[in-house]
């Protein structure tokens, strides 16, 4: 019984099956998926929520998120827990809050991120609709500033 060697194209390397290929392509994705991790980030809004700017009548809550993390709710220093009580406030039977984010350029990803989770965590509004929060571009802030008559994030807030 002989044993024939392997053919081997001209370039002398070794044939390989399209089966060790897919195995090798798979071995190759799971050990990228593994090493890499998870980086980005899935925003999916709910059936309420806008993808722009609200209407100037539903009177919503101007917030900008400053590049240390930190919140100013119509012009003056806050926080979360101040912004969701106001929220709560704002809100009514049938109605939710809305609230309006302008972030800072190089305000940090992750504080921003945590900020639309925790404003959206569900314990926080027990006996209220959670708001509806709004993430515009700076072309939509400047639009809404002019319609606006000033820049909203820098107007009073009003009685706490």
């Amino acid at each position: 019984m002989s044993i024939e060697p392997r053919v081997r194209p001209l370039g002398g390397l070794p044939a390989i099956g399209l089966a060790d290929t897919a195995w090798i392509v798979l071995g190759v994705t799971l050990l990228a998926g593994f090493l890499c991790g998870e980086r980005g980030v899935m925003f999916e809004p709910g059936p309420g929520d806008l993808g722009g700017l609200p209407p100037l009548e539903k009177a919503p809550l101007f917030v900008r998120v400053l590049p240390d993390g930190t919140l100013q709710l119509g012009g003056r220093p806050s926080c979360l827990d101040d912004l969701v009580a106001r929220a709560r406030s704002e809100s009514g039977p049938g109605r939710e809050a809305v609230i309006v984010l302008q972030v800072a350029d190089d305000a940090a990803y992750e504080q921003v991120v945590a900020l639309l989770d925790a404003l959206r965590l569900p314990e926080r509004w027990t006996g209220a609709r959670p708001p509806i929060v709004s993430l515009p571009t700076h072309q939509q802030i400047a639009e809404y500033a002019r319609a606006y008559g000033s820049d909203p994030f820098e107007a009073a807030a009003g009685p706490p």
